[in-house]
């Protein structure tokens, strides 16, 4: 599974593929990390949508993916290729009972800057409502 995750993308040039590690806290411009899908995480709230990701080093963390449809849910199984441009890291810390648990997150909050299996998701955008009803 590993083995087949690209280092190196020749369509997009003015990206450098990095693995997790190579990523720092916040916002990293002008990078793309590649990744393959582990596993889906499931958990009591639809969004955001959260998978499991291992790099071409055996690198883990987990993905947060917002403002999406729920039908991306049903896109990105275990095995899926996910390139994430310009990700931005956070570190997680939680307590549960007595225990503290850490790990890093790549928080997308912008469904653009996702490749699957080298596919865009712009279709895969949840729609505002807010907005819709506020503008139309």
């Amino acid at each position: 599974m590993v083995k087949s995750i690209p280092q190196s993308l020749p369509d997009h040039a003015a990206l450098k593929v990095v693995d997790i590690s190579m990523l720092h806290n916040g916002e990293n411009p002008g990078v793309m990390v590649s990744t393959k899908v582990v596993h889906q995480l499931e958990k009591p709230s639809e969004v955001p949508l959260c998978f499991l990701l291992v790099d071409y080093k055996h690198n883990f963390c987990v993905a947060s993916i917002y403002h999406t449809s729920k039908t991306l849910a049903n896109k990105i199984k275990s095995g899926c290729e996910i390139l994430i441009k310009n990700p931005q890291l956070v570190l997680i810390q939680l307590s549960f009972k007595g225990y503290q648990y850490n790990y890093q997150c790549l928080k997308v909050t912008d469904v653009s800057g996702i490749l699957v299996n080298g596919q865009a998701l712009t279709d895969q955008a949840a729609p505002s409502v807010a907005l819709a009803k506020t503008f139309s």
